[in-house]
C-alpha cells in the first residue's frame, strides 16, 4: 500500500468515524457516504441539501417514522422543508409553525392522504400553494399564514371537502379569490392583511368576511 492510498484510508475513517462532526467539510466529500452534523451525504450530492436527520429525525428523512404527528412548532428550524416528509403516508399532523423555514412548499405534501392539519405559519415560505394541496381530502387546518407566499389560491383548495379552518393572511397572494371556497365547511377563515385580492370580491362564507389578521402574520394558533 502506498504512503499516498493510506493516508486517504486514515482521512476517511476519521470522516465516518463518531467524530465526523470535527472534520473540515472539505474532508467530508472524500467519502462516499458519511453523516456529517446529521446530514446523509454523498459525492453527488451537497451536504446541505436533502433531510437534516439532525433536526428532524433518521426516522423521518428515511421513511421509517410509524408515528402520525410531526409537531415542530417554535423550534427554531432553518432550512428548507423535506420533501422526504411527503412519504410518510400515515400523518395526520404536520406542524412546523414559528420557525424560520425558507423555501418552497414541497408538492410532496399533497401525497399525505391522511394529512387533517398543515400547520406552516409564521416561517420564511415562499413561492405557491401548490395545487396538489387539493388532493389532501382529510384536511381540517390549512394555516400558511404569516409567510411570503405569493401566486394565487389554486382552485384545487374548493376540493378540501373537510377544511374547517383556512389562514392565509399576511402573505403576498393576488388574483381571483376562488369563488367555490363558499362551499367548503369553514368555521375560521382569514384571507386579510398583506394579500392583494382582485375585486370584487366573490361570495364568501361569513367565516371569511372580515379579511383581516394580527399585525405581521404572527398567529395565535399553538
Amino acid at each position: 500500500m502506498t504512503l499516498a492510498n493510506s493516508l486517504v484510508l486514515t482521512l476517511l475513517a476519521a470522516v465516518c468515524s463518531s467524530s465526523a462532526r470535527l472534520v473540515p467539510l472539505a474532508l467530508l466529500l472524500l467519502a462516499d457516504r458519511c453523516e456529517a452534523y446529521g446530514t446523509i451525504c454523498d459525492n453527488s450530492v451537497s451536504c446541505s441539501s436533502g433531510c437534516p436527520t439532525g433536526v428532524y429525525g433518521t426516522s423521518l428523512c428515511d421513511g421509517t417514522y410509524t408515528g402520525t404527528e410531526v409537531d415542530l412548532n417554535s423550534q427554531g428550524l432553518s432550512g428548507t422543508i423535506p420533501p422526504q416528509l411527503g412519504g410518510i403516508s400515515q400523518l395526520t399532523r404536520l406542524s412546523l409553525g414559528s420557525n424560520s423555514t425558507s423555501g418552497t412548499i414541497p408538492a410532496a405534501t399533497g401525497e399525505l392522504s391522511q394529512l387533517k392539519y398543515l400547520h406552516l405559519y409564521s416561517n420564511s415560505i415562499s413561492g405557491t400553494i401548490p395545487s396538489d394541496t387539493g388532493k389532501l381530502s382529510q384536511l381540517d387546518h390549512l394555516w400558511l399564514n404569516g409567510n411570503s407566499i405569493s401566486g394565487t389560491i389554486p382552485p384545487e383548495t374548493s376540493k378540501l371537502s373537510q377544511l374547517e379552518w383556512l389562514d392565509l393572511a399576511n402573505n403576498v397572494i393576488t388574483g381571483t379569490v376562488p369563488p367555490q371556497l363558499n362551499n367548503l365547511p369553514l368555521t375560521n377563515c382569514d384571507l386579510g392583511g398583506t394579500n392583494h385580492f382582485a375585486c370584487p370580491l366573490p361570495a364568501l362564507p361569513a367565516a371569511c368576511s372580515g379579511l383581516s389578521s394580527p399585525p405581521g402574520g404572527r398567529s395565535s394558533h399553538l
